[in-house]
């Protein structure tokens, strides 16, 4: 069974506006052209929730960009022409109701581009649920579609169900829909930043496998490059390319072998750019077995999954020319498997590490269990950092299932929630994998089969308080969870 790759930083430096503030026209378009998004996150906050942080993705933002909530004005900052946020006030968000989000190219005519429907829902819940999804057994890799509010789960060939397809999932309902055949074995999958295409490894095919979204009809197939004694790969690790839709970059290997990367390669559509990066095969290649695009499409960080080699992250560089690997240093012991790049704040968040890619530094960490397995993931919008561990304690051979939640950016505990162990009955099983945002308040969490102390594998979703205690849940259904205190 493989394990999750990873994600990385750069920082990023903005423009702050104040509200309704002017300015001159500068970046993308001419004057008075008009801004377009093309999604908000989060797309809804309970009532009389806290202040919190929208993000605003599109096209066309220019110097003198606004968010409007309701054609009123917010202080705005910045991030380049695709990319704004702003601070919902806690007084906007006393009332139920839909809201519309535009934004307004201030400094250019007052171009106003279209709405998106942002809810102010009933008041949060105080509890935390989690579900199983049926019919979901042996699964190699989840993705969520945030845009079109849907889960997707790649099956593996043996899985006794659904084998050698791609099921999207609804979670809100908690149910499959119909399997979409995809080949021998699909495995990891991407979303490209426009949510219009899902790109995923096929391993048993050697190939990548683009699907249009929302509805999973296939599109363009390529094969991977061979290995240097002209060996068929797979991709083991998948990443789309945070700007552009069509662009994403693939670490060609096996994951039969250690370690499984064996080159970095950069493709337009099915078109592989010219230069790439040589794996270990290949005299003087680098040890790389997971990338993470930076905060736009001209840097990519990656490593090896265990680090004992060259250590630290690979600084490698992107243009229409392809990759290359500029440095590969600073001896850090990162743990990428379960990692994440959060643009707001450059850092790569790993396991319990959290780390600055740019001066190979360590920046702080979350306390955790410290043996067992972990699926990890971070949500910047609110400012949490979330792990769903299962774990023994005490030298007794007593799988213990929660999840544990931390402030993103303080490190500090939040909230630890016990949903059962292995002795009295549990409502998660399985050796954790992937760890995913989805909704208001939820987690969509894909696990794989880890023999009598973990059970079988499974995709359960969660959903309450402890993922954001400012969101009414999508869904109160399933087995309630038990807040415990910060102790081991």
């Amino acid at each position: 069974m493989r394990f999750p790759m990873a994600l990385f930083p750069i920082p990023m430096f903005c423009l702050v506006i104040g509200c309704g503030g002017g300015g001159s026209s500068s970046s993308s378009g001419g004057s008075g052209s008009v801004p377009e998004i093309s999604s908000i996150s989060p797309q809804s906050l309970s009532q009389n929730s806290l202040g919190t942080l929208l993000t605003v993705s599109g096209s066309g933002f220019q110097s003198g960009a606004t968010i409007e909530w309701n054609g009123v004005p917010l202080s705005t900052t910045i991030f380049g022409d695709t990319k704004l946020t702003t601070t919902i006030p806690t007084a906007d968000l006393t009332t139920q109701g839909n809201v519309n989000i535009t934004v307004n190219n201030t400094g250019t005519g007052n171009a106003v581009s279209n709405a998106m429907v942002f809810e102010v829902t009933g008041p949060a819940a105080n509890q935390t649920w989690v579900r199983s999804v049926s019919g979901i057994g042996t699964l190699n890799w989840i993705s969520s579609d945030i845009v079109h509010g849907e889960l997707y789960a790649s099956m593996a060939s043996t899985d006794p169900n659904s084998p050698n397809s791609i099921l999207p999932v609804d979670p809100v309902a908690g149910t499959a829909a119909s399997p979409v055949p995809a080949g021998n074995n699909p495995d990891r999958m991407t979303i490209s930043s426009d949510s219009s295409y899902l790109w995923a490894g096929i391993d048993g095919d050697h190939t990548i496998q683009r699907f249009l979204l929302p509805g999973l009809s296939p599109d363009i197939s390529f094969p991977l490059p061979t290995d240097p004694q002209l060996g068929p790969e797979q991709a083991v690790s998948l990443e789309a390319a945070p700007v552009g839709p069509h662009t994403i970059a693939v670490v060609a290997g096996s994951f039969g072998i250690d370690p499984p990367g064996n080159g970095v390669y950069v493709f337009d559509d099915a078109v592989q750019r010219p230069n790439s990066i040589a794996g270990p095969i290949a005299p003087g290649g680098a040890m790389i077995d997971w990338i993470q695009w930076g905060a736009d499409d001209s840097t990519i960080y990656g490593d090896q999954y265990t680090t004992m080699d060259a250590g630290g992250i690979a600084d490698i560089q992107v243009s229409p020319a392809g990759a290359q690997l500029l440095s590969y240093g600073g001896g850090l012991t990162v743990q990428p498997t379960i990692s994440q790049f959060v643009p707001g704040t450059g850092l790569l968040y790993s396991f319990g590490g959290v780390y600055n890619p740019v001066s190979d530094t360590v920046v702080g960490g979350y306390s955790l269990p410290e043996t067992g397995t972990e699926a990890c993931t971070p949500d910047s919008t609110i400012g949490r950092y979330y792990c769903f561990t299962a774990y023994s304690a005490d030298g007794v051979d007593i799988t213990y299932f929660e999840l544990w939640v931390f402030d993103l950016n303080s490190f500090a505990f939040l909230n630890r929630i016990s949903f059962g162990t292995s002795s009295n009955g549990t409502a998660v099983t399985g050796r954790m994998l992937r760890l995913v945002r989805w909704g208001r308040a939820g987690l969509a969490l894909a696990t794989y089969a880890g023999g009598s102390q973990y059970g079988n594998g499974g995709l359960f979703l969660i959903d309450g308080a402890a993922v954001n205690p400012n969101a009414t849940p999508d869904s109160t259904q399933g087995t309630a969870g038990v807040s415990m205190p910060n102790n081991q």
